[in-house]
């Protein structure tokens, strides 16, 4: 999994995701387990979105390492069931680590540091 953009001006999964993708990991967090249509029937209130459209962002996040899925036989033939591959936890892990690489390659320890110090309640700041 790879997160490549981070949107400083959102909060949250927007901060990473489309509003869609967002909605669509916290259903599936949620869930545990779901098949496009499910996410679709859930969150199509929130949207002005076509079933179509969940399926291809459902399959991008599965590109992207986010979701996980399995081929189940319906009466119609065959649909995937997608599960989180990373819980929301494990993101924000993730993310925190990228964080820190980025700071410390970018402005050195002091910057590692500052933050260690920050957390600890030490370090007041204007932001």
């Amino acid at each position: 999994m790879e997160i490549d953009k981070i949107n400083l001006d959102k909060s949250g999964l927007n901060s990473l995701f489309s509003e869609l993708e967002s909605d669509i990991l916290n259903n599936l967090w949620l869930r545990k387990s779901a098949t496009a249509r499910e996410v679709f029937t859930k969150i199509k209130s929130g949207h002005k979105i076509a079933y179509p459209t969940v399926v291809v962002t459902l399959d991008r996040l599965y590109e992207k390492g986010l979701v996980d899925r399995t081929v189940e036989t319906c009466r119609g033939g065959l649909r995937y069931a997608y599960v989180p591959k990373v819980s929301r936890q494990e993101l924000a892990e993730k993310l925190t680590d990228k964080m820190f690489v980025f700071l410390k390659r970018s402005f050195g320890e002091s910057s590692t540091a500052y933050l260690r110090k920050k957390l600890s309640g030490g370090a007041k700041s204007d932001f």
